[in-house]
C-alpha cells in the first residue's frame, strides 16, 4: 500500500483562518510555527500535519486524538503506537504533500525557480551535472530540480538527513525513465516523479511494487475526517 494525498494553499486560506488549527497539532510543531518569519511557513507547517493526520487516519483506523508522533534521532516523525506504518512530509510554495505506506517512504516537491545552476556541480554527481549542462533552454532547470527531487526523496527514504552526501548517488534521467547508476546499495527501492503541477517538480521513493493512488484533497476533507468543527 503506497497513497499519497496533497493539498493546494487557496488565496481564500489567509493565515488568521489557518492559526485557528493549530491547537490540533502537535506543540512541538506549534511552537516552530510561533517562531517562523515568513506567513506562508506557517501555513504549510500547520496544514502539513493536518494533512499527515489526515492520511493516518483514513488508513490506520484510529481518531485524530489518538496521533502521538516520536522522532527519530535525525528528526523523522514515526507513530510509536502504531506499527508497519510509514509516511513522510513535503511542502513548497502553495502545496503541502504527503505519502503513506506500509514500507519505507521519502516524499518531496520543490516549486520550480530561477536558480543559479552551477550549484548542481557542487551537490550532484559529474554525470548528474553534464546532463543539466547538455540540456536546452528551460530544460535545463526542469533536470536540476527532477534531480534534487529524487535525492531529497531517498534522503527522507532513509531518515537520516544530511548524513547522507547529495553527491554519493547517481540517478540518469531519460524521459520518464528514471535509473540509478550503480545501484546495486539501492535494491527494491523504487523512484517515480509525480504528476502535481506543471510549476512543481515532486518525486517518490518507495519499496513496494506501484502506488496505489494519488489524491488531491481539500481542506474540508480533512475537517470532516478529523472532526474538526472549523471552517475556512
Amino acid at each position: 500500500m503506497l497513497k499519497i494525498y496533497y493539498l493546494k494553499i487557496e488565496e481564500s486560506m489567509t493565515l488568521e483562518r489557518i492559526l485557528k488549527f493549530k491547537k490540533y497539532i502537535s506543540r512541538k510543531r506549534a511552537v516552530k510555527v510561533d517562531h517562523y518569519k515568513f506567513e506562508n511557513d506557517k501555513k504549510l507547517s500547520i496544514l502539513g500535519e493536518l494533512l499527515i493526520r489526515y492520511a493516518i487516519c483514513l488508513n490506520c483506523n484510529v481518531i485524530n486524538s489518538e496521533i502521538k508522533f516520536k522522532e527519530n534521532r535525525y528528526g523523522k516523525l514515526f507513530i510509536e503506537s502504531i506499527e508497519d506504518v510509514f509516511f513522510n512530509l513535503s511542502h513548497s510554495g502553495s502545496y503541502v504533500i504527503c505519502g503513506i505506506s506500509d514500507q519505507k517512504i521519502g516524499i518531496d516537491i520543490e516549486e520550480i525557480k530561477d536558480i543559479d545552476l552551477s550549484i548542481a556541480s557542487e551537490f550532484f554527481c559529474k554525470s548528474e551535472n553534464d546532463l543539466i549542462l547538455s540540456a536546452h533552454g528551460s530544460d535545463k532547470i526542469e533536470y536540476f530540480y527532477s534531480i534534487w527531487c529524487l535525492k531529497e526523496s531517498y534522503i527522507k527514504y532513509e531518515g537520516r538527513g544530511l548524513h547522507i552526501a547529495l553527491d554519493s548517488f547517481c540517478f540518469s534521467i531519460a524521459g520518464k525513465t528514471i535509473k540509478l547508476i550503480d545501484s546495486s546499495n539501492f535494491k527494491d527501492i523504487n523512484f517515480e516523479m509525480l504528476p502535481i503541477d506543471s510549476n512543481y517538480k515532486s518525486a517518490v521513493c518507495y519499496n513496494g511494487s506501484s502506488i496505489h493512488s494519488i489524491e488531491k484533497v481539500h481542506i474540508d476533507d480533512i475537517l470532516k475526517v478529523l472532526k474538526l468543527n472549523l471552517t475556512l
